[in-house]
């Protein structure tokens, strides 16, 4: 099992995130349409965790932590923010298409197989089986 923990603290910092992840998933063989998906997934939740989490914070931070086994991911992102109310996360309606908000957790909802937030809503947890 390879463990890996990163912390950002700036949003630009995703690109290594990426190539860090890249990386290693080949060291599996993961199929490439399934690294997209993470790949997007970890994307959303960064944008996520500095744009809404770390709003307003004079030094935020954002911690991305993954285990990866022969047949799975799991990762967790943290941002120091308050958190927030995931009761009605990934609900994304096709009615306000428009709207700025919300499509990166539906995003996350239907790439990954499974997705869960701690009781304080600053914590992401995200699974995808291949």
């Amino acid at each position: 099992m390879m463990n890996t923990i990163l912390k950002l603290t700036d949003l630009l910092q995703i690109e290594n995130v990426i190539k860090t992840l890249r990386s290693e998933l080949q060291s599996y063989n993961v199929p490439q349409e399934t690294f997209f998906d993470i790949q997007l997934a970890i994307t959303e939740a960064v944008n996520n965790a500095f744009i809404h989490g770390s709003k307003g914070l004079k030094k935020p931070l954002v911690e991305i932590q993954w285990w990866i086994t022969s047949d799975k991911i799991q990762i967790k992102i943290k941002d120091n923010g308050p958190g927030f109310d995931y009761s009605q996360a990934g609900r994304f309606n096709v009615e306000n298409i428009l709207d700025e908000k919300g499509k990166g957790l539906f995003l996350m909802f239907s790439v990954l197989d499974k997705v869960w937030f701690n009781d304080q809503g600053n914590e992401v947890y995200c699974l995808k089986k291949w």
